[in-house]
């Protein structure tokens, strides 16, 4: 069961991470107060919005259950889209040990609340 809810989130995360520049640059420009008279344009402001805090929200809990340079290196390879070769040459690891280390941040990051829960 956690290795389906883990993999789902995942999948999620690294979604969220692809668009996170773009969406981030997008919700900067929302106006403070969106028309009433608009609903499909605060509908998607508000997915935009709630997309940004889930990997702003994610990153901190990494932060916080892994360390800086666990948060730092996830967020070059997932927000950055830098390849796991270059971050690994770049910190001074194989590529193997990067690999290894992130899929275990991101086991206690995106799991957290599951494991509270059981």
């Amino acid at each position: 069961m956690n290795d389906r809810i883990y993999r789902e989130k995942l999948s999620l995360f690294k979604s969220s991470c692809r668009m996170y520049r773009v969406e981030k640059r997008q919700v900067m420009l929302i106006p403070v107060q969106v028309s009433a008279s608009e609903p499909m344009e605060r509908q998607f402001n508000s997915y935009l919005i709630e997309d940004v805090k889930f990997v702003e929200n994610t990153f901190l809990r990494i932060k916080k259950l892994c360390g800086s340079c666990a948060a730092a290196l996830l967020w070059m390879i997932y927000v950055e889209e830098k390849t796991q070769e270059d971050v690994a040459y770049q910190m001074g690891l194989t590529v193997r040990a990067l690999q290894y280390s992130a899929d275990k941040w991101l086991h206690k990051a995106l799991l957290e609340d599951e494991n509270d829960k059981g």
